[in-house]
Order: C-alpha cells, then structure tokens, then sequence
C-alpha cells in the first residue's frame, strides 16, 4: 500500500511539474495530428506482407492469416526486432521467417486506430465501434473471399477486439466469423492481468502527460479498469463460439509473458520504475525458443484448418464422392447421357389450385383449363404464366396457406410417371452442387431415394435412424463416425435441405421402427418431397407450405430437345410429323415418351394411320422390341 501511496504521490508531482514547464503546450500543436486528419485516416486497414503467396481466393487449401497490434502500436512495428547491425526484420513478412514455414497462406497485417494519446477535438471509438471497424476491415480485405479460412493472430488489447468483433458480428460481418478457424492471442489480457492493474495506477501519470501535449488519453483504458471491463461474460460468450457442440468452433491457442506489460514505458518519467519486459521475437527457431513455440503452433493451426471439421469433412465428401457425374447422370433410352449442364428439361412447377373456386374471379376461372382434356389429366398443359414457379425462386417469399408472407421450406412436387421427378431431383443436386442454387439458404442438400428405405440391409436394423441412414447412403466405413454424428446434428439446421424422392414407392411397404423413421424423415424442417399423385402422406405430419405439380415440356422445349438429340434429318422428321398431330404433340411433352420417340424414330411406321394414343403407344413398343433384338410376346 505505501509503495502504491508512493507511486501515485509521484506521479502527482510530476504531472504539476511538467504542466508548469510545459504549459505553452500551443508550440507543439503543429506536430499533433488534428482530428479531421485522424477521422480521415480512421478505420482498419489490412496489407498483404507476402505478396507471393497464393492470391487465388480458393477455399478448402488457402487460408489468410491476419496479424492484429496492440494498444498504442501499429504495423509493421508490432512485428520487428532490429539486428545488431541496425536492420529491421518484420517476422510475418520476412522469407526467411514466417512465410518459410507456412505455404499456401496470405499473410496480412492490421493496423487499427490504437493511439494511447488522442486529440482533444477527436471523435474516440468505443470497443464496440472499434469491433465492427475491425469486422469491415477484415471483410473487405482484397480479394473479396469471405468464405477463404481465417487464422488471426492477436496482440495484446488486440484480442480483445477481436474478441468483441466475433461475439457481435452479426448479418453482413456473419462471413467473417464463419470464415474464422483459429486464433493465437500474445499477451491478450483475458483474466485481469498485469494491464489492468498497471492502467489503475499509472492512469494519473497518463493524463498528465497527455494534457502536457494537449490530449487526451484513450477511452480504452477507461473500459480496461472500469466495472464495465466485464471480460468473464465475454470470454464466456466468446467461449460459446468457440466450441459449439459440432466441430464447428475455433482452434484457439494463448501465450501469454510472466511479467509485468511494459505499460509505464509509454510514459517518460515513470519508465524508471519498471524495466522493459516485453521479448520480442527475434528469429530463428534454433536461437529463439520463443518463436519456435509461436510459429510450430501456426503450422499446427494451419494443418488443423486445411484437415477441416467433422461436419465440413461430412459435407465435402457427399459434394465430391457422392454426387457424382455417375450418380447424378440422365441415361436416355439409347444409352447416351444428356450432359446435365446441357439439359433442357427445365420442368416447370405450377402450384397447386385447393382454394375455395367460388372466390374466383372471372379471370381466373377463365385460366383454368377443362379438366376433363387430355392435356390437363396428363398435367402436362402449359400454365398461365402468373402460377408458374421457376425452380430458382422454389424457397422465394410467398403467401401460406395460413395467410402469412414466409419463404416455404415444406414443399411437396407431385407429378405423373415418366414425367421427370427424379430427374428434377438430380437436377437440383447438379445445380446445387456445381452451381450456385439456393447457397444463400441452404448450406447442405441430403438426397434420399426413399426406396431405398426397403433394402433389406436396412428394414433388418431395429431402431433404424439417421445415423444407420448417413452410413447406408454416404458412408460405407464405419471409420466414419465423427463425419455421420457431426451431420446427424445438423439434420434439423435451417441450413439443411432434404431432397426425399418417390414417396410413392415406398409409404406402404414399411413396417414398425422403418415407418416410424420414414416419419421422422417427413417432419424434418426443410424437405422437397416427390411423389406420383395418388400418394397419401402418413398421418401425423407437420403440415407442408406448398404443393406443387410438375408438367411436362413446354412446346418449344419439345423442338429443343429434339433437336439437341437427334441428327439434323432425325429432327426434321420428327418435327413434321408432330405438326399435323395434336394429340401426339401432348403426349411426346411427357419426357420419357419423347425420348422413346427419338430413340425409335428410325424404322417407325409412323404413316397416317398413326393418330390414336393406343396406335402411337404400339408402334413405340413394337419398335422398343426390335431395338432390343427380342420378339414381342404374344398374347
């Protein structure tokens, strides 16, 4: 208590010496900095120090690692040590150094408006407010790739706010706590360290010198001692974002130094009582232990991030050894392969009229079509252009059968067979998959052929689950547990999209603990379920936002895909022959009867005679045999 008594005694004297030798403090104004100047230069800013690495902004392999100083410090300072010969050496930026043990990485530097002294006329940011400059700096550093994997190293008052950025990010900063794997904190003061009780009694000096220059000292060190410094509730929520319960947190490593922060040298006449402690790193790892234990533990971080969590791993693997160009390819009646990236069967979705038709207007009774024409028992009339639904717009906002404007996220499709619903599916997995369809909602898409529900492999498990689900249709190794568990949690993520197809094929042939998966499978919170029409849900469902129905071709889409299939004779063939025949002109709209069209086409007896339904679906059968070098049976 003296020596504190004595600390504080002399600081008070020397602060009314030096305000009295210093009083014409105006001289000095010239050389401080004015406000408009600081508000100009304010913000974050980060700067690439290896400019040779990898810039290509792919994720998975490249990671940014991102350098943020300390208090009353900035780049490249924080980061150099001078040799006995008078050199700087910045440690992230020299190739001998940092950028030596890690590859495949861009090394940035960040500099944030940490000055210990202000200007009186300035405008000082709060930690919150210096959180989201520090949220903008890091999201727009270039090339704009927020998803590219993070490490940030962090120094001292630093990580605290970076700490407070990642806690609060929110909306449009949310890619940059997504994109964060890992953090190395040096000397952040996280459980009232020595900073904290060096800031209470060398507060009186600071503001002494500072009035000396005609400024202020930062409100940052106000928060440090103030009963608002509450560092327990944000490590606590901090921690949270750290280990979420999937794999999903960070990789967080602290090193921190065993004496004193060196916070009087900032203030010359009080540096005497304390030595510089601070060691900084000075390179190589053979002379500097302290160095090789920091940069071994980035290599280790790097090495964790690039390996990827359970659930990314998960996710990976269903994206590149699952969905793959066989799984997801349309065979033809020939046995060609439409290229999916070439198809043309963007199959329209009509939503489903079950309204009260008696609050009709006239105008909409007139859109309907008889439902008692061919076209329209077939479903495949095209629909006026204000019901269709274009499949990119599937999960849009849009009016509930309650009343209320939400984006849908429990659709049934129902459709005729042959008409194209589990080529829709694979179509949605292809875009979604190698295109950008629906990223900005969904994260994942699980597409479940639900007949394979009743393998026997698979109705002999009792207590069937999602886990038993995970291993039959992505993971064949039992090895991959961690990657099935991390997945099974996310199964109820708004983030998660299932594609259940064909209910149809399987709702009554389950029994017991596989119908009651069946289910749960049913319920989950985003699905797209298929089915032919006279499927009947189980009951006990949650109910579904949409229906909608698939149709079959557009006309124009019918001249396109014969086109596309056929040679250039074919096509024109098949062309004439359809104009003159309405009725066949509605059947071929149905996918698969129009490629069975084009795949018999040569050697069809497809003279006048051919008019009826029941004479086009002969002739298509009979050729079919003859392809097939079989006699048809008789009988």
């Amino acid at each position: 208590m003296a020596s504190g008594g004595l600390i504080l005694l002399l600081a008070g004297v020397a602060a009314v010496g030096f305000l009295w030798l210093y009083r014409p403090a105006r001289a000095l104004s010239a050389t401080i900095p004015s406000a408009t100047y600081l508000e100009q230069n304010r913000g974050v800013q980060l700067r690439q120090v290896n400019l040779c690495a990898d810039n290509d902004g792919e994720t998975g392999k490249s990671i940014d690692i991102i350098a943020i100083h300390g208090l009353d410090t900035k780049s490249p300072e924080t980061w150099e040590y001078r040799t006995p010969d008078g050199q700087k050496v910045n440690w992230l930026q020299d190739r001998h150094m940092l950028p030596a043990e890690v590859s495949n990485a861009r090394i940035f530097t960040c500099n944030w408006p940490a000055e210990l002294l202000e200007t009186l006329d300035s405008d000082q940011d709060t930690l919150e407010e210096l959180a989201l400059l520090l949220l903008a700096g890091v999201q727009g550093r270039p090339p704009a790739t927020n998803d590219r994997p993070i490490l940030f190293i962090a120094s001292c008052l630093g990580g605290i706010i970076l700490t407070k950025a990642l806690v609060t990010a929110k909306s449009e900063y949310l890619p940059v706590r997504n994109a964060t794997r890992g953090i190395i904190f040096l000397a952040t003061p996280f459980r009232g360290t020595s900073f904290e009780d060096v800031a209470r009694w060398a507060e009186p000096g600071l503001r002494a010198w500072a009035s000396i220059q005609g400024r202020q000292v930062t409100r940052l060190l106000d928060w440090v001692k103030s009963p608002a410094f509450d560092l327990i509730r944000l490590v606590g929520e901090f921690t949270q974002l750290c280990d979420n319960g999937n794999g999903k947190g960070y990789k967080v490593l602290t090193f921190y130094e065993t004496q004193y922060t060196n916070l009087p040298a900032k203030i010359p006449f009080l540096s005497f009582l304390f030595s510089p402690s601070k060691k900084q790193f000075r390179g190589p790892k053979d002379s500097d232990p302290d160095y090789k234990l920091v940069v071994d533990q980035i290599r280790h971080c790097l090495e964790e991030i690039r390996k990827g969590t359970p659930l990314e791993r998960a996710d990976a693997w269903i994206r590149e050894k699952h969905y793959t160009q066989e799984r997801l390819k349309i065979e033809r009646l020939s046995g060609d392969l439409l290229s999916m990236d070439q198809c043309y069967i963007n199959l329209a979705l009509v939503e489903t009229q079950r309204a009260d038709r008696s609050k009709d207007t006239p105008e909409e009774r007139a859109l309907r079509p008889s439902p008692f024409s061919l076209s329209d028992r077939l479903k495949i009339k095209t629909p006026h252009e204000n019901i269709q639904v274009k499949l990119e717009a599937l999960f849009d906002l849009r009016k509930m059968p309650d009343g209320h404007i939400k984006p849908p996220r429990r659709i049934l499709i129902r459709g005729r067979a042959g008409i194209g619903k589990t080529t829709l599916c694979k179509k949605i997995v292809y875009d979604f998959t190698h295109g950008t369809l629906w990223h900005d909602k969904f994260d994942r898409l699980l597409w479940i052929p639900l007949r394979n529900l009743k393998r026997e492999a698979r109705t002999n498990v009792p207590g069937y689950s999602m886990g038993h689900l995970f291993l039959h249709e992505y993971f064949s190794s039992p090895g991959a547990t961690d990657l099935i568990n991390a997945l099974w949690i996310e199964t109820h993520s708004e983030k998660t999209l299932f594609i259940l197809d064909g209910l149809d094929e399987i709702s009554s042939d389950l029994r017991d603990d596989m119908f009651q998966f069946l289910k749960e499978l049913l319920n989950q919170p985003n699905i797209i379920l298929t089915s032919r029409p006279h499927a009947v849900l189980p009951s006990g469902l949650k109910p579904l936002d949409l229906e909608l129905e698939t149709i079959g071709f557009y006309p124009q889409q019918v001249g396109e895909y014969i086109r596309a299939c056929c040679k250039m004779t074919t096509a024109n063939g098949i062309e004439t022959f359809l104009q003159g025949r309405q009725l066949i002109r509605d059947l071929v709209r149905i996918p698969i009867q129009l490629d069975a069209l084009c795949f018999t086409w040569d050697g069809l007896n497809a003279g006048p005679s051919l008019q009826t339904m029941t004479e086009f679906y002969m002739a298509i059968e009979e050729r079919l045999w003859k392809k097939d070098g079989c006699h048809r049976p008789r009988g």
